[in-house]
């Protein structure tokens, strides 16, 4: 247990000291020297809605000054800035990497793989404010559903650790996103829902080595081992009973060995 405690200490103090700090000139947020550092900014605003969800600026402030930086209200909401926004997202994705390390799945047929990708997202809606920054998907209302992000996650099943979250624009197609095209090492297996579907994502998988679980994407022309084109999958499905597991051929011009 102390060991314990002293990596989360160690993991804590990096991402709200040292990340900051080392990210503050790259992202903007500081281009002099100020009396407000990256990580006082960083750590007011943790601890300050830590304690309160909805702390005001007044809160903030009050944090801050335990942190031993006097500073206003004004002040402060004078740095809420898209380069600040920046700054907490690599803080944000340098925490998970550090502290969310889930227990690792004990499956023997895990070990023939070097890891199990599990890749997925979600959409998150945001106020209209902020649709030039993050482009949403519209709705039949022109006024609402414009603006929103996409949270990527990739979770390895061996070791229990995630790749993210990446954050992209909600209208981005899951296919496009950074972590679909991200590249994994031979030997390793990806899970991916349709969303991530695309013919040359097999073709780039297969070249380096790459395994990978997806469902069937309809439309997706078909042939077995033999050469033998399926007009129609559900039909030559139905005609073999409700356990198939065959070789296949995938895409009219890749014919991609794969197997069903």
């Amino acid at each position: 247990m102390p060991d314990t405690i002293t990596q989360i200490a160690d993991a804590m103090q990096t991402v709200l000291d040292h990340v900051p700090e080392q990210n503050a000139r790259s992202t903007g947020f500081v281009r002099r020297q100020r009396k407000l550092t990256a990580s006082v900014f960083v750590k007011a605003l943790v601890f300050g809605f830590l304690a309160n969800p909805h702390a005001s600026r007044d809160e903030l402030t009050r944090v801050a000054a335990t942190l031993g930086l006097a500073i206003t209200p004004q002040a402060l909401d004078e740095r809420l800035t898209s380069e600040a926004a920046e700054l907490l997202r690599r803080v944000l994705q340098a925490s998970i990497q550090a502290m969310i390390t889930a227990d690792p799945v004990a499956l023997a047929i895990l070990d023939r793989f070097t890891e199990v990708v599990l890749l997925d997202s979600s959409t998150i809606s945001l106020p209209e404010e902020f649709r030039s920054s993050w482009a949403g998907c519209g709705s039949v209302n022109p006024a609402k559903g414009n603006a929103a992000f996409k949270l990527s996650l990739a979770y390895d099943l061996k070791t229990g650790r995630l790749r993210g979250p990446d954050l992209e624009a909600g209208r981005l197609n899951d296919k496009k996103t950074a972590l679909a095209n991200a590249p994994l090492c031979a030997g390793a297996l990806r899970i991916a829902d349709l969303g991530y579907f695309k013919i040359a994502m097999p073709r780039r998988m297969d070249q380096g080595g790459v395994y990978y679980l997806s469902r069937y994407q309809s439309g997706t022309v078909i042939y077995d081992a033999q050469g033998r084109k399926w007009p129609l999958l559900s039909q030559w499905l139905h005609d073999r009973g409700p356990r198939v597991d065959q070789e296949i051929r995938l895409g009219e011009r890749d014919r991609l060995p794969c197997r069903l």
